[in-house]
């Protein structure tokens, strides 16, 4: 029985990254499920009025979403298995994480979220 159709796998730098996104990409093609690889950037803004500073934040913004797309693309790449027939999608969105990655998992109608623990310190 396949449990799981749309995996969103959060990718956002953690230690065990690159072995949490090798097991939901399993878990995907175990299951023929799609795969999403998200990461949330800084949203950038500005109180300036000016019309050039409004366009060169958001030229800013664009490009910064644009090289992280790129890494994620690289990172699943490196972790992907030749012909392992996953369906995947690259997601980048500005704003706070856990707000976004919300918004994701109800837009995208996702039934598992995955994502590698961060370290703890002091423990």
């Amino acid at each position: 029985m396949k449990r799981f159709k749309n995996i969103l796998f959060v990718a956002d730098g953690a230690d065990g990254e690159r072995s949490a996104l090798r097991r939901a990409l399993a878990l995907a093609r175990d299951n023929g499920a799609r795969l999403t690889v998200m990461d949330v950037i800084d949203e950038f803004s500005t109180l300036s009025p000016d019309a050039q500073v409004i366009e060169a934040v958001g030229s800013l913004q664009k490009a910064l979403a644009r090289e992280r797309a790129r890494e994620l693309e690289r990172l699943l790449k490196s972790v992907r298995a030749p012909a392992d027939g996953v369906r995947t999608a690259i997601e980048i969105r500005p704003g706070k994480p856990f707000i976004q990655i919300i918004r994701q998992v109800l837009s995208g109608r996702h039934d598992l979220l995955v994502k590698a623990p961060r370290g703890t310190s002091g423990c």
